[in-house]
This record gives structure tokens, C-alpha cells and sequence, in this order.
């Protein structure tokens, strides 16, 4: 399982502990680890003209190795 979400502050300093409470609230909600938190700009999810995000277009871009170099596991 991947997670893409955008934070406002990228710094590993501010982003490790976000990426722990994300991981802890998954897990506690539906019982499943994720592999993958990927912090990405929040311009570059892509979303319809009706503003829901393209899940489909994420994993594409995943699968392709676009995220390789923000990868957090």
C-alpha cells in the first residue's frame, strides 16, 4: 500500500513525525501497515475537472518510478 499526501512543511525534521502519526492512524484504523508514504507537492496530484484526485494516475506514476527519489517507507 502507497499513501501520497501533501505537507506544508518538507523538512525530514517535520516530516518524520507526521509520516509516524499517518502510519499509526492507518494501521489503527483499518489493521494494515502501509509500505509507502510519499510526500508530494500538492499541485502535482492529479485531480478531474470536478476536483477528485486520479488514484489510477498516482499508482501509474508510482508503478513508473517517478517517486523513487521521496520514497518513505
Amino acid at each position: 500500500m502507497a499513501i501520497f499526501f501533501s505537507a506544508t512543511d518538507t523538512d525530514d525534521n517535520s516530516l518524520n513525525p507526521l509520516i509516524k502519526k499517518i502510519r499509526k492512524t492507518v494501521v489503527n484504523r483499518i489493521g494494515l501497515n502501509p509500505d509507502y508514504l510519499i510526500p508530494v507537492p500538492k499541485e502535482t496530484i492529479p485531480k478531474t475537472a470536478i476536483g477528485k484526485i486520479q488514484r489510477q494516475e498516482l499508482r501509474k506514476r508510482f508503478e513508473a518510478g517517478e517517486f523513487h527519489g521521496i520514497l518513505k517507507g
